[in-house]
């Protein structure tokens, strides 16, 4: 598509009553909606112009019906809405200074919640104006990757340590830990149903390997 020419990367996503595309390019963010017949397409109703590269673009629909769009930004998350006039907020981060926060890492759609994850700290927020606190997360390591694994669990991880966590009650109820005597690092290829695959490298006498770590959690 001529609109989404230079992607640098994009999200599709399907509401309760509709098909969204948002797509990073480099000076902006291009909202399309998918027109049904006899359109049978995408088609663009906002461009937002951003001077950073969003690594988060999750859009969703509150209760109430109305359409929102999370992005990070250099120091948080951005949350726009009323795409005709564009009301923008900073997703608040309710009294935790950027020393406990560090920096963003990814934001996760969890269904009615919304997970901000920094690199010291995670807050679970409703998804409406409000941004209710469902749960404040810590993690042990500077965080490096975060996800979605099935309807209700979040997986969060750092190059040593994988943590999966209830997204309803904030608790942890799977952890992956790497062995002591070997140098590991892992990262996360993909999160799909209740399956979390990761890739594992490791270096020992001077041999490296790398392996694909599966965790099932269905």
């Amino acid at each position: 598509m001529r609109e989404t020419k230079g992607c640098e990367m994009y999200t599709i996503t399907r509401t309760r009553t509709s098909i969204y595309l948002c797509v990073a390019l480099p000076r902006c963010i291009t909202i399309m909606k998918w027109a049904p017949h006899p359109f049978n397409k995408f088609m663009k109703i906002k461009d937002i112009a951003v001077d950073f590269k969003p690594t988060t673009l999750d859009i969703c629909e509150t209760k109430s019906n109305e359409v929102r769009l999370f992005v990070n930004s250099p120091t948080g998350f951005r949350v726009y809405s009323d795409f005709q006039s564009l009301a923008v907020e900073e997703l608040g981060t309710h009294g935790l200074s950027p020393e406990q926060l560090g920096s963003p890492v990814k934001g996760v759609l969890l269904g009615e919640s919304f997970a901000a994850c920094f690199t010291g700290t995670g807050l679970i927020q409703t998804l409406d104006a409000s941004h209710d606190m469902r749960a404040v997360l810590t993690w042990r390591n500077a965080l490096t990757f975060a996800a979605r694994l099935g309807d209700d669990y979040l997986v969060v991880g750092s190059a040593s340590v994988v943590d999966v966590i209830n997204s309803l009650t904030g608790k942890i109820v799977h952890v992956f830990e790497t062995k002591k005597d070997k140098i590991r690092s892992l990262r996360l290829l993909v999160a799909r149903g209740g399956r979390l695959y990761l890739l594992a490298e490791e270096e020992k006498d001077g041999n490296r390997t790398s392996a694909i770590i599966l965790i099932d959690l269905c």
